[in-house]
């Protein structure tokens, strides 16, 4: 080996090997360490290793282990500090990692960041530290004719490579069938992924999968101590044993072996993408980049299909299998529109809530029923204003009003977490008196409170489920019917099983499509049918109720929405990135979008739009504008976005964000 500098220490100068180490930072390219003596042999690609850069401790996996470094300068190459006791990762996580960040244009450290967390930094571990099954029988649960008939048509399906769209309405029993595949893959030997949206949803799902798989089922989320999600991702590197894990997305990145089934339940949500920060990836799109490198069979199930799914189907990507009935024979609830500008004109409300609504919920109490009301909003008071000047307060970083919390006192930033102290009196003219406008479910629960004395209320929001011993009681309370209402945010609208659930209202459903956002129409559209089927799901009618001051925009239908994105040029029918420039001074931010402007024209094969400034302009301190760029389903797409990459990383002083697929 050449030397180009003095004479390298003694610890590196027999059979001297460096590796290429991937580190959890925003850099595209591996950096080179020496590989001490001792661990000659011990270090080899997907090891997890510690090493020092810029004076801080990492850890990183090994890319390559070579004897030819592609760091010419020799005597500043630094070694591994230490070889971590976890089992290296296998080449097919390894290429996941890969494939994330080419198709979501980030780099491998940002993914690396999000697969190999807090959870293997501990050098330590005792040798028990993994998870055992004990094999037996499977317990599983009897299918119906056409949960039977369903299954036999997955299977047939995913015999022929097809990824499957299981579309059943809400109550169908797809976990049912869920279970029955999951427990075939593990009779092969082989681990089961099971992804849900969100926590909540997970850990009642997870008493049901219990007491089907026992100690075969793992559950892994961001709310669990680092020592359980170490312990886990131990346990599925050890490659001894097949287990269901089940999991939010970050499970995606959990190091898989043998895997044999891929299930996302509720497919549709939004909470599967990821915002901040890199990867943005979709949990439900990554989950086929995994499966796809592991040959194994997907499930995609909802009972309201996004239309990228539906998309798919109809370019006999998918397969389709139908449930068009109600497990436990319940029929579909009707719905009732309430016009709440004609029901003020004739008195006919009190706070929030209609007669009509009040009425209902009056009946279902009498009944020994409960009724789930949702509100899009949280807080007391969306925002609060001086009637007299107009005054409103605003977060000082972001260009948003502030949020009364009536519990706290206090007004707060749903963006950044800004807070401060409420008051009753503007700053601006003394003799105005701070209104309170826009229901939040804080004051909805207050409202009914003092409307249903007797009633047993409780709230389920970002606010009461602050930690898992909060959100378990609420969701077991209302389980033991311990609770007759309980009023929440879209986190009570996914998924959820209430035998004795009869009612479910929603309050100001015109606030679901008032967003600047070609979305909206499908979300509202998957939200209220959700929120229907909670409802009557065993042999009690249940009834919806949706109170808007705009009832002519629930009347729109999917077929219709997917057609309109079609003429217009709209995913799934292109790709689209959405890109973000920030900057705390306006005038370099627009210097740097005249920049990216020419950038853009200069590519063939994309459309876009842009710079506009996205209806929140500032957050936390930064001014932003967008740019929402289209690129056609074809071949080239990939080289599309490539070569868009490239283009931008040329533009100097140039700060942007990409988000591929947005949402």
């Amino acid at each position: 080996m050449t030397q180009t500098g003095p004479k390298m220490s003694n610890l590196f100068q027999e059979q001297a090997q460096f590796a290429e180490v991937l580190l959890p930072i925003k850099f595209k390219d591996s950096i080179t360490y020496a590989i001490p003596n001792q661990l000659l042999g011990q270090v080899v690609p997907g090891s997890l290793v510690r090493v020092n850069l810029a004076g801080k401790s990492h850890t990183g996996v090994v890319r390559e282990v070579t004897s030819t470094p592609n760091y010419s300068i020799l005597e500043k190459i630094k070694p591994l500090r230490e070889l971590t006791p976890f089992p290296p990762m296998t080449p097919k996580h390894l290429e996941f990692l890969d494939r994330i960040a080419n198709y979501y244009l980030c780099t491998p450290g940002e993914v690396f960041r999000a697969a190999v967390p807090s959870t293997v930094k501990a050098l330590k571990r005792k040798k028990s530290s993994t998870i055992h099954h004990t094999e037996g029988a499977l317990s599983l649960p009897q299918l119906s004719d056409a949960q039977e008939a369903a299954k036999l048509q997955i299977q047939a399906a995913h015999s022929k490579g097809k990824t499957v769209l299981l579309n059943g309405v809400t109550g169908s029993g797809k976990t049912e069938i869920y279970i029955h595949l999951a427990a075939e893959a593990l009779r092969q030997g082989k681990n089961v992924l099971y992804l849900v949206p969100e926590i909540a949803l997970s850990r009642q799902l997870e008493h049901r999968l219990e007491r089907t798989f026992g100690d075969q089922l793992l559950v892994y989320h961001s709310k669990q101590t680092a020592a359980r999600r170490r312990m886990i991702y131990e346990t599925l590197a050890e490659q001894h044993q097949a287990f269901v894990t089940l999991g939010l997305r970050s499970a995606l990145f959990l190091p898989f072996n043998n895997l044999g089934l891929v299930i996302v339940d509720e497919e549709h949500d939004t909470s599967y993408k990821q915002k901040e920060p890199a990867p943005r990836y979709n949990g439900r799109d990554a989950a086929l980049f995994l499966a796809n490198i592991h040959q194994c069979p997907v499930i995609l199930g909802s009972a309201t299909p996004s239309f990228e799914s539906q998309y798919n189907v109809l370019a006999n990507r998918y397969q389709e299998v139908r449930l068009t009935q109600r497990h436990f024979g319940g029929e579909d609830c009707p719905i009732h529109v309430v016009d709440m500008r004609k029901e003020r004109r004739k008195r006919a409300v009190k706070g929030a809530f209609s007669f009509k609504l009040l009425k209902a919920i009056q009946d279902r109490l009498q009944r020994g029923e409960q009724c789930l009301i949702f509100r899009s909003r949280r807080a007391y008071a969306t925002w609060i204003e001086c009637p007299d000047c107009g005054y409103v307060p605003k977060c000082p970083h972001c260009n948003i009003s502030l949020s009364f919390h009536k519990a706290a006192h206090s007004l707060s930033c749903h963006y950044c977490g800004y807070t401060i102290p409420a008051q009753n009196h503007c700053p601006v003219c003394p003799s105005g008196t701070l209104q309170m406008l826009g229901n939040g479910t804080e004051r909805l629960e207050e409202e009914l409170k003092e409307l249903l004395p007797h009633a047993r209320i409780a709230r389920f929001d970002a606010e009461t489920t602050q930690n898992k011993a909060d959100e378990q009681s609420i969701l077991q309370q209302y389980e033991n019917k311990e609770i007759d209402i309980l009023i929440g945010t879209q986190m009570i609208a996914k998924g959820f099983d209430f035998p004795a659930l009869t009612l479910t209202a929603i309050i100001q459903a015109e606030a679901m499509t008032s967003l600047f956002d070609f979305r909206a129409d499908e979300r509202s559209i998957q939200l209220l049918s959700q929120l229907r089927g909670r409802a009557g799901r065993r042999d009690l009618p249940g009834e919806m109720i949706i109170q808007t001051t705009q009832p002519e925009k629930l009347e729109q239908e999917a077929s219709t929405l997917l057609a309109e994105r079609k003429i217009f040029g709209f995913p799934p029918y292109v790709r689209m990135i959405l890109l973000t420039l920030k900057h705390t001074n306006t005038e370099q931010l627009n210097r740097q979008a005249q920049a990216i402007s020419q950038t853009l024209s200069s590519i063939q094969g994309l459309q876009f739009s842009g710079p506009t400034t996205p209806p929140v302009d500032r957050i936390q301190g930064e001014y932003l504008v967008q740019y929402h760029i289209k690129i056609n389903r074809n071949r080239d797409q990939e080289k599309t976005k490539q070569q868009l990459l490239s283009r931008l990383q040329q533009v100097p002083n140039t700060s942007f964000i990409i988000d591929v697929d947005p949402l």
